[in-house]
């Protein structure tokens, strides 16, 4: 399976119709990991799986998505009220409560892959660049043996990072 995850695009639409449009036909899933900013029947949040952000307030979206493909339980997160600023611990036991192998969570501008006690932790960064990152990014799961992480640049469609786990 592979999932495209994204975060923080904040109502601009522009840059959901870009990854849809490079991505639809080979990814399996889509995520938002929150601060979508849109009603859930915009046309370009539809096929996402929507967890909300502290800047969402449509009712439709989740607080947190949990699935279960290919011997992964996949827990989709925002982020904020594990307080990741801090570290990923509080990302590590929020997760560990739903028994979750992989994370994949927003309230991060920056791009994130790490490994901990087992569990796979990702952010895709932001796509908005809205605290001054280097670039605006979302991220590329695949879920084979060893997961495998894409980052890429939302504006040239660059693969700029991968990670195996």
């Amino acid at each position: 399976m592979r999932i495209l995850a994204v975060y923080n695009t904040r109502g601009q639409v522009a840059a959901l119709e870009k990854i849809r449009d490079r991505h639809l036909e080979h990814c399996d899933l889509f995520v938002h990991c929150g601060n979508a900013m849109v009603s859930y029947d915009n046309e370009y949040i539809q096929g996402y799986v929507v967890v909300s952000g502290p800047n969402d307030f449509d009712p439709h979206f989740l607080r947190d998505y949990i699935l279960d493909v290919e011997g992964r339980r996949i827990l989709i997160v925002n982020g904020y009220q594990q307080d990741i600023k801090n570290g990923l611990i509080h990302m590590y036991n929020f997760a560990k409560q739903f028994h979750a192998d992989v994370v994949i969570f927003g309230a991060s501008p920056q791009p994130i892959i790490s490994e901990y006690q087992g569990m796979v932790l990702i952010s895709p960064g932001e796509a908005t660049n809205e605290f001054d990152t280097a670039m605006k990014s979302y991220a590329i799961i695949d879920l084979e043996e060893q997961i495998r992480v894409n980052i890429f640049d939302i504006d040239s469609g660059d693969l700029v990072q991968t990670v195996k786990i």
